[in-house]
């Protein structure tokens, strides 16, 4: 009978067994700043709701706590694809955001492209000079009266 043990012993010694023995050197040996020091809890500020241990379960139902687990898994999951319990007026009101932005965007390239076009067009409008405007005047009486003249020589009253 002395060799049964209570079950504080039997708890100490499973305890024992799990747990690694430390090891003298660290493991991470040569890896830049860190140089063993194991990041736990990420980049989590001291105090977040993520820090604090996990409240324990109101019920003793099996039923309830696989139940409450899944809900929280199922929160986590929507909250990360952005599809959480906002009100339906947030969600209006980002969706109006991203429209608007969208629509300033687009005005700004259009905005752009017809200072692009305006740049490569060139100033002021077609202007003739003297010069040009008495040489058309000039050429088109030239053709008239060419047309008149033949008229006059192939039809004779």
């Amino acid at each position: 009978m002395a060799k049964d043990k209570t079950t504080e012993q039997k708890l100490a010694d499973e305890a024992t067994r799990t747990t690694p023995a430390p090891t003298s050197q660290p493991r991470n040996k040569g890896k830049g700043k860190r140089n063993g020091q194991q990041r736990v809890g990420g980049t989590a500020v001291p105090g977040a709701k993520s820090t604090l241990p996990k409240p324990a379960s109101t019920s003793s139902n099996p039923q309830q706590q696989q139940q409450d687990y899944s809900n929280r898994t199922m929160r986590r999951q929507m909250a990360s694809k952005g599809l959480g319990p906002q009100s339906e007026a947030e969600r209006m009101q980002e969706a109006q955001e991203k429209r608007k932005k969208k629509i300033e965007r687009k005005k700004l390239r259009i905005e752009e492209k017809r200072q692009e076009i305006r740049k490569s067009l060139p100033s002021g409008g077609t202007k003739l000079g003297n010069k040009n405007l008495y040489f058309i005047i000039g050429t088109a009486i030239a053709i008239v009266l060419l047309i008149v003249i033949f008229l006059l020589i192939r039809h004779p009253f």
